[in-house]
C-alpha cells in the first residue's frame, strides 16, 4: 500500500508487517505511525535532540552545524553574531581592494570586475 508522509507528502510503501508499528519516513526521517488504512497515518511527535533541527524545506533532521540538509540539498544562512562579521569583513577587505583594482584596469573596467567579484563572494558566504 502507497501512503503519503504527513510531514513532507513523500511517498511510502508499507505492507501488512508495518501496521501498528512506528516507521520513519525515507524522505525526511521523521517518524510516523501506520494503523493500516492509508487516510489514517498520524504524526509521532518526539523532540528532537539538542544535536538536531529540522530543515525548513523538508523537514528532515539535520544537524545544526549543517550548512546544508542532506535530504533536500537547502542551503542554510548563516546566522547570528559570526555571520554578521564574516559579512563585514568581506565588505572591508572589498573597499579596500577597491582602488588596487581600479589602478589595474582603469576606472570603469575597474568597478565592473569589483562589482562582480564582490557579488560571487556575497554568494559564497551565504550558502
Amino acid at each position: 500500500m502507497n501512503i503519503n508522509c504527513p510531514f513532507c507528502k513523500g511517498g511510502i510503501t508499507v505492507g501488512a508487517e508495518h501496521i501498528g508499528r512506528s516507521i520513519n519516513c525515507p524522505h525526511c526521517q521523521r517518524t510516523l505511525k501506520f494503523s493500516g488504512d492509508a487516510a489514517a497515518v498520524s504524526a509521532v511527535d518526539r523532540q528532537l535532540p539538542p544535536t538536531l533541527k529540522l530543515c525548513p524545506a523538508c523537514n528532515g533532521k539535520v544537524s545544526k552545524t549543517a550548512q546544508s540538509c542532506p535530504h533536500c540539498g537547502e542551503h542554510f544562512a548563516r546566522q547570528g553574531v559570526m555571520g554578521f562579521l564574516t559579512e563585514i569583513i568581506i565588505l572591508i577587505v572589498a573597499f579596500c581592494c577597491l582602488p588596487v583594482v581600479i589602478g589595474m584596469f582603469g576606472k570603469i573596467p575597474g568597478i565592473v570586475i569589483w562589482l562582480l567579484a564582490l557579488i560571487e563572494l556575497t554568494l559564497i558566504t551565504r550558502k
